[in-house]
């Protein structure tokens, strides 16, 4: 009888969902909203999309501080489930991550399909979201379903303006820079406590997935040469493997566990700074006052500081890296405030 039950509340779901309304189950009352969140922490082997997901969160609770937060994964194939109960949310929030490409229908990060279309047309807000690296110019497919799944009612809030430039080139006007909402609490007060001079440990990381063995381990080399204690924090589940197959011949580098509890505590140590080509293990390390320099692997390190003055230099700058360890730094992040207060108050 319940089987029953369950399939016919399914089936009229279905429905519902199929003309395009909301499930009458979703309420809205004195203000409390159900805020769903696409998050891409969700089944994901890379510890800089919780960092993203923490800082998501903490901004939308700012916003809506009488509400409830949903956690709904971006990673992994839908259901009819998932369908309906992302449907039945008074606002969609895509959270930070380069999830946009020119080509959705090829190995997209966030799995969203004509299907997604169909029963979630024109819900979703973008927060602090980026494109896939430097590509071309989108596909029709691309157009289309970014077109038909993106508000149309609400600003975009974008990482940088390459991603910009990429959404306006296709016909969506409503977006403005934001810059990464990692980044948003990072004013004047945290920068100017920033120790402007080399500390005497420091903490890296290595991005697998991007391997360069040769300038990887040189840079290695390098910190172990200038600092006192050099420590690993593996950002990404197949860092550890990629350190190990790199056979550094110099030995005092100490391996961190993988987990935000273990490079919070690392960056507690107060004669500490970070060096890695983590982009958001520096964002991190930057909120917690820590002096930063990030080495890029790809675009998004370099758009970003293009837009905010982030301390990122190319991975095989020896160069520029060396000149750093010997001069001091003072640390001015310029965040795009008004774009950043424009788009949290089309909410209040």
């Amino acid at each position: 009888m319940k089987f029953y039950y369950d399939l016919k509340k399914w089936a009229k779901d279905y429905v519902t969902l199929a003309k395009g309304k909301k499930p009458n189950h979703a309420n809205k009352t004195d203000n409390f909203y159900s805020i769903g969140l696409i998050d891409q922490s969700i089944c994901s082997q890379n510890l800089g999309d919780n960092i993203i997901s923490e800082a998501v969160t903490e901004e939308l609770k700012s916003i809506f501080s009488f509400s409830y937060i949903n956690h709904f994964p971006g990673q992994i194939n839908s259901s009819i489930d998932y369908t309906r109960l992302l449907s039945a949310q008074d606002f969609i929030f895509v959270g930070g991550t380069n999830l946009l490409k020119s080509n959705m229908n090829k190995n997209p990060q966030w799995k969203i399909n004509s299907y997604s279309k169909f029963f979630l047309k024109n819900r979703f807000i973008l927060m602090g979201v980026g494109w896939f690296q430097y590509q071309s110019e989108p596909n029709s497919y691309s157009v289309s379903l970014l077109k038909d799944m993106l508000s149309n009612k609400f600003l975009h809030s974008v990482r940088d303006s390459y991603t910009e430039k990429k959404l306006h080139s296709i016909g969506i006007k409503n977006v403005i820079n934001t810059t990464c909402p990692t980044l948003w609490q990072i004013d004047n007060k945290i920068c100017s406590n920033i120790n402007i001079y080399k500390s005497n440990n420091v903490v890296t990381t290595l991005t697998s997935y991007y391997k360069d063995p040769e300038v990887d381990k040189k840079i290695l080399n390098i910190l172990c040469e200038n600092y006192k204690k050099v420590y690993l924090w593996l950002q990404g589940f197949n860092d550890y493997q990629y350190f190990k197959n790199l056979s550094l011949d110099n030995q005092n580098i100490i391996v961190l566990d993988s987990s935000l509890t273990a490079y919070e505590n690392i960056l507690s140590i107060d004669d500490i700074e970070y060096i890695g080509s983590r982009l958001h293990g520096g964002i991190k390390a930057l909120k917690k006052g820590k002096r930063t320099l990030i080495l890029a692997v790809d675009n998004r390190a370099y758009e970003i500081k293009i837009d905010t003055n982030l301390n990122v230099i190319k991975r095989s700058d020896y160069m520029s890296l060396l000149l750093y360890l010997e001069k001091p730094y003072h640390t001015l992040i310029n965040l795009p405030v008004e774009n950043i207060k424009r788009w949290k108050e089309q909410f209040l």
